[in-house]
């Protein structure tokens, strides 16, 4: 799996992404870990979830009404 090449400002918007979607998730108790394989490790009391991109991670907060 090849990583996307994202020029400075690019990457800054998505690590913002990521950080924002990260604080609503832990508002709503679900904890987001960092995989080493990439992507992101979301779980709560019941249950858990890979997100292997933001665009999972977003849906998926989303899912749980952390966001709207």
């Amino acid at each position: 799996m090849s990583t996307p090449i994202h020029d400075e400002e690019t990457q800054r918007q998505l690590d913002k992404a990521v950080a924002t979607l990260r604080a609503q998730l832990a508002l709503r108790g679900i904890h987001c870990y960092d995989c080493t394989t990439g992507g992101w490790l979301v779980c709560d009391h019941t249950m858990s979830r890979h997100c292997p991109n933001v665009e999972s991670l977003d849906a998926f907060a989303r899912q749980v009404g952390a966001t709207r």
